[in-house]
């Protein structure tokens, strides 16, 4: 199929260059997402959804991939997105310096999650989230 060959690069140096140049798309996605909610001291849940869309539309540019594995990925990469936008949120930008150094630091995002779900907003954010990470599911492949 030369029409989705980029580049003249093969299948998996196109899913590999997906990896890398998503996997920092999504870390900065989520930095920028963290300060800016961090400074306005509001939560754009709607965020999400806009999140999960750029780095399906990100993945699906990218990689020009038809296989599942693209969309598992543009999914995961979503997650990653947001849950470094949280851990911005609460721990400041110096949380990327703490996670570097203390990985099991990412798991108190979990936690914060299972917390949330005591009240109906916190609810609608998890909601939020999985709607991001869907919609990133859906939109990472070319077909």
């Amino acid at each position: 199929m030369q029409i989705y060959n980029a580049g003249n690069i093969d299948h998996n140096s196109r899913f590999v260059l997906s990896i890398v140049i998503g996997l920092l798309g999504a870390v900065a996605m989520g930095i920028i997402y963290g300060m800016v909610q961090s400074i306005l001291r509001i939560e754009f849940e709607y965020m999400y959804i806009l999140i999960g869309w750029l780095i399906g539309e990100m993945i699906r540019r990218i990689g020009h991939g038809v296989t599942k594995k693209y969309n598992v990925l543009g999914a995961v990469l979503a997650l990653i997105a947001m849950m470094t936008g949280d851990l911005v949120v609460r721990f400041g930008f110096s949380a990327i310096v703490m996670v570097i150094q203390e990985p099991s630091l990412f798991l108190s995002v979990f936690a914060a999650l299972l917390n949330s779900f005591r009240s109906v907003w916190g609810i609608f954010g998890v909601l939020f989230r999985v709607m991001g990470m869907y919609i990133a599911y859906n939109r990472a492949t070319v077909l």
